[in-house]
C-alpha cells in the first residue's frame, strides 16, 4: 500500500480531501494530524484524521484495502445513513456518516464518532446501563434486516461451514490433541446446520458484536458494514449472543457471567417482529459459538480459553439440535435440508445427488483407509459444464503443410469433495471434441481423477493423487491413454510462500500406425517436480514450476529425458477480472534417437517455448468466461522438427 505515505501526510492529506470531499470543498480546512489506527499490513489500514476549518467535520475516519476501494461499503453505509440510520431518530440509532472517497489511495471516508466501545460498558459498566443498551442493539439489528438495503453479496449456511472449517483446521494445527474434539465439534454443526439453515430474506451485518458499537449518551452508533451481505438475519443475533459468551467466559472465567445480558438480547428479539422460534435463536448462539475456538488460537491473550471454549461449544451444539428435534414445526414451514450446508438436498429431484455422493464415499473409502474418515462431516457434490471455441493452427504439430482446424469442445464435469482432517477430492470429466471435417481429433474423452491431502504437522500436508484419462479414438500418438500415480507434499514458508514438491509416475498406451494396421505402444515417464508459489500483495502471485522427466518407451522410439520450467504471474485486476501470463520452456534430449549433422549422428535435442496470456471474468459465483492465447515454437538439431503454432480459446465455465 505504497500510498499511505502520501495519505499519511498532513500537507498532501489537506490538499486531496478538500478536493474529493464535497463538504470539504470550499473550505479552508487542513489536517493537523494524520494517523493509523489499525494496519494490516499489504491488506488494509484504518486512518485517523484530526482537522481544523472544518466545522462540526474535526475528525474523520478513512479506510483503505490493497485489493481495491470498498465502494460496496461506502454505498451500503451512505444507503444506511439515507433511511434514517443518521441519529435523527428517537431511539438515536445511527451510522457514522460516510463523506467521500479517494480513488487514489483506495480510501473512503467516514465522520469519526465520538464515545464509550459497548464492549466496555457490557464488562466494566452498571447493569441497568448495559442491558438498555443491549436491548438498542437488538432493535437496531431488527432496524438494519428491515431496511432494504440491496447487496448483491449472498451468504449461505455452506459459506458458514466453510469459515467454520477453516477455524477449526487452524485450531487443529495449534493443539493436534484436540483433534478428535475438533471433529466431533464439526460433525455436531453439521447436524445443527441441517436444522436451521433457511433461505436468507435480508440484508445482515455478519460481524454482528459489541465492538461494533459505540453508546454516546443516548445514541448508539453501529460501525463496520464491511461485510453486508444477504442472508438469515437470526445469523447476526446468534453472532452477538455468542460473543457476549466468550466475553464472559475470557473475562470472568464463567460463560455464565452474562447471562443476564443475553437474556435482556434474547427477550427483546424474541419480542420484536421477526417471529423467531427460541430454539431456532440458540442453535444460531451454538454455531456461532463454535469459531471462537478457532479465533482464541489466532488472537492475543486468549489461548486459554481454547479448551474450556471447545468443551462448552460441544455441550452446546448437541444440546440446541436436541432441542431442534423435538421443537414443534415452524408456521412457516419446516427448515430446509440443503446441500449449501454441506449435505446432499433430500427435496424432490435430489435422491440421485444422495446416490452418487454415497457412492463417491464409499469408493473414497475402499480406496483409501485412512482411519478417520467417520470423524469428518462435510461433502460437497458439485455439477458444471464448460464450453470453448477454439482454432490451432498447427494442429499436426508438422513443420511443412501445417493443418489448421476450428472447432468446440464440451465438457461435462462432476466433483465430489469429502473435507475434514483429511481432504478428498474426486473429480470426472467426459469431452467432446468437434472440429471442422473429419478427422481424428474428433473425439470423446475421459478424466477420472482422485485426490486425498492431509495435514502432515503444522506446516506442511501430504497428498497422493491417481489420474486416469482416455483421450479417444485416433491414430495420432499423442491422443494415448494415460494413468498417473503423484504422491506429493506440500509446505508453507510463511504467511505468502507455498512449496510442493512432487513424484510423478506416468503410465501411457499410444495408438499408431504401423505397416497400414493400429496398433498399441507403451510408455512410461518419472517426473520430480517442485512448485513454488509466492503472495505480492493481495493482488499478485508469482507461481514456478520446476520438472525433470525420463521417459521410456515399448519401442524405444520416444526414450528421452530434460527439463522443464514453467514461469507465470496471476494479477487481480478488478474484483471480477483475472489476468494470467506464462511461459514454459522444455528440453527433451533422446537416447536412441539421431540427426545426421555435417555427416555425423548426434542425439536428437528438441526445445520448445511457450507463452501464453489467459483472462478470465466471473460474472457470479458460478459463471466464469475465459479467452486464451498460447504461442507454441519448437526448436530441434533436425530442421523437420522445427515448428510454430498458435491457439485461441474463448470459453465459459458454469459449476454450481
Amino acid at each position: 500500500m505504497p500510498w499511505l505515505d502520501e495519505a499519511l501526510n498532513p500537507v498532501t492529506a489537506s490538499s486531496r480531501l478538500r478536493w474529493s470531499i464535497p463538504a470539504l470543498q470550499n473550505t479552508g480546512s487542513l489536517v493537523l494530524e494524520a494517523g493509523l489506527l489499525r494496519h494490516k499490513r499489504g491488506r488494509r489500514a484504518l486512518l485517523a484524521y484530526r482537522l481544523e476549518g472544518a466545522g462540526p467535520l474535526r475528525n474523520l475516519v478513512g479506510k483503505s484495502r490493497a485489493r481495491g476501494l470498498d465502494l460496496r461499503a461506502y454505498r451500503t453505509q451512505k444507503a444506511l445513513y439515507a433511511r434514517g440510520f443518521d441519529g435523527t431518530d428517537p431511539d438515536g440509532i445511527s451510522v457514522p456518516m460516510p463523506l467521500g472517497v479517494v480513488p487514489e489511495w483506495r480510501l473512503w471516508v467516514q465522520l469519526r464518532e465520538p464515545g464509550t466501545p459497548l464492549e466496555t460498558r457490557v464488562l466494566h459498566g452498571s447493569a441497568p446501563a448495559a442491558a438498555q443498551a443491549i436491548r438498542k442493539v437488538a432493535r437496531a439489528a431488527g432496524r438494519l434486516h428491515g431496511s432494504g438495503v440491496p447487496t448483491a453479496r449472498v451468504h449461505t449456511m455452506a459459506d458458514e461451514l466453510e469459515i467454520l472449517g477453516e477455524w477449526l483446521v487452524r485450531a487443529g494445527r495449534v493443539h493436534p490433541g484436540m483433534a478428535h474434539l475438533l471433529d466431533r465439534i464439526f460433525d455436531a454443526a453439521v447436524r445443527l446446520s441441517r436444522r436451521i439453515d433457511r433461505p436468507g430474506s435480508t440484508g445482515v451485518h455478519r460481524d454482528f458484536h459489541p465492538g461494533q458499537f459505540l453508546v454516546s449518551g443516548e445514541r448508539l452508533v453501529m460501525m463496520d458494514l464491511d461485510l453486508h451481505a444477504h442472508g438469515d438475519p437470526v445469523l447476526d443475533h446468534g453472532n452477538f449472543l455468542a460473543h457476549l459468551t466468550e466475553l464472559a467466559l475470557r473475562h470472568r472465567g464463567d460463560p455464565e457471567a452474562l447471562a443476564a445480558l443475553e437474556a435482556a438480547y434474547r427477550e427483546e428479539v424474541l419480542s420484536g417482529p421477526l417471529d423467531v422460534p427460541p430454539s431456532l435463536l440458540a442453535g444460531w448462539h451454538a454455531l456461532s459459538l463454535a469459531r471462537h475456538v478457532g479465533i482464541s488460537t489466532a488472537m492475543p491473550g486468549r489461548s486459554e480459553t481454547t479448551g474450556p471454549l471447545a468443551e462448552l461449544v460441544l455441550e452446546r451444539l448437541e444440546a440446541a439440535g436436541a432441542a431442534l428435534a423435538r421443537a414443534p414445526a415452524s408456521p412457516r414451514g419446516p427448515l430446509p435440508s440443503d446441500k449449501r450446508a454441506g449435505t446432499v438436498r433430500t427435496a424432490p429431484g435430489g435422491e440421485w445427488r444422495k446416490a452418487l455422493a454415497a457412492a463417491g464415499l464409499a469408493i473414497v473409502t475402499a480406496c483409501l483407509p485412512l482411519g478417520d474418515l467417520q470423524a469428518q462431516a462435510r461433502h460437497d457434490l458439485t455439477p458444471g459444464v464448460d464450453v470453448a471455441t477454439l482454432y490451432d493452427s498447427n494442429v499436426n504439430r508438422d513443420a511443412v503443410d501445417p493443418r489448421g482446424l476450428a472447432g468446440l469442445v464440451t465438457t461435462g464435469i462432476l466433483r465430489y469433495r469429502w473435507r475434514g482432517t483429511t481432504d478428498i477430492r474426486t473429480e470426472y470429466e467426459i469431452g467432446v471434441h468437434q472440429y471442422n471435417g473429419d478427422t481424428p481429433w474428433n473425439r470423446i474423452s475421459h478424466k477420472a481423477r482422485l485426490d486425498a491431502r492431509r495435514p502432515a504437522g503444522s506446516w506442511a500436508t501430504a497428498g497422493l493423487a491417481v489420474e486416469f484419462q482416455v483421450r479417444g479414438s485416433g491414430d495420432d500418438r499423442s491422443l494415448g491413454d494415460q494413468l498417473s500415480l503423484e504422491p506429493s507434499l506440500r509446505a508453507d514458508l510463511g504467511p505468502r510462500t507455498e512449496i510442493r514438491s512432487r513424484l510423478i509416475s506416468r503410465f501411457r498406451w499410444n495408438r499408431e500406425i504401423a505397416d497400414g494396421a493400429a496398433v498399441v505402444r507403451s510408455e512410461s515417464a518419472m517426473l520430480v517436480a517442485t512448485d513454488l508459489s509466492h503472495e505480492i500483495g493481495d493482488r499478485t502471485e508469482v507461481e514456478m514450476d520446476l520438472r525433470y522427466e525420463w521417459n521410456r518407451s515399448e519401442t524405444g522410439r520416444r526414450d528421452f529425458q530434460g527439463p522443464r520450467v514453467e514461469i507465470g504471474v496471476v494479477r487481480s485486476l478488478t474484483e471480477r477480472d483475472e489476468l494470467t501470463v506464462e511461459l514454459e520452456w522444455r528440453d527433451r534430449r533422446y537416447v536412441s534417437r539421431t540427426v545426421e549433422i555435417l555427416g555425423e549422428d548426434v542425439p536428437r535435442e528438441d526445445t520448445r517455448w511457450t507463452p501464453r496470456i489467459v483472462w478470465e471474468r466471473s460474472f457470479n459465483r458460478y459463471l466464469v468466461t475465459r479467452v486464451e492465447y498460447e504461442f507454441e515454437s519448437r526448436g530441434s538439431n533436425d530442421p523437420d522438427k522445427r515448428m510454430g503454432n498458435h491457439e485461441f480459446i474463448v470459453g465459459a465455465r458454469i459449476l454450481r
